[in-house]
């Protein structure tokens, strides 16, 4: 996958990973996704901090 373009365009990536790093990157987005579809369904208020 480290050589593979397309796959380098969708992960947003210039260039490829090692294994490990990519696992912790994905880990990280899937956790975000996580936080904010806990949020929506929750429908907690979001306001920006001033």
């Amino acid at each position: 996958m480290r050589k593979d373009p397309f796959f380098l365009y969708c992960m947003g990536l210039k260039r490829g990973l090692p294994a490990a790093r990519l696992r912790q990157r994905m880990d990280a987005s899937a956790m975000d996704r996580a936080n904010l579809t806990f949020l929506q369904q929750a429908k907690v208020p979001l306001a920006p901090l001033s």
